[in-house]
């Protein structure tokens, strides 16, 4: 079983690090996120659009979950 980033994409573990990123594994919950507070008060440009990003998804979310959802639409 692939359990990792390198092992599921066929990726040498050493190309990643050179990379500098991080062999994830596939399996595990892992407590790795973005803090949206950190992109609303960064004064980039960049980061202020993704935090706007995440609230136009959020809402997006709470406005299908308000509706009566059929199951295809759970299921995607």
């Amino acid at each position: 079983m692939d359990t990792h980033f390198t092992d599921f994409f066929q990726v040498s573990p050493e190309v990643l690090e050179e990379y500098g990123a991080f062999n994830v594994s596939l399996t595990n919950d892992l407590p790795l996120f973005i803090d949206p507070f950190l992109l609303f008060n960064s004064e980039k440009e960049e980061c202020q659009r993704l935090h706007d990003q995440i609230i136009d998804y959020l809402r997006f979310l709470r406005d299908k979950a308000e509706k009566n959802l059929n199951r295809g639409l759970i299921k995607s």
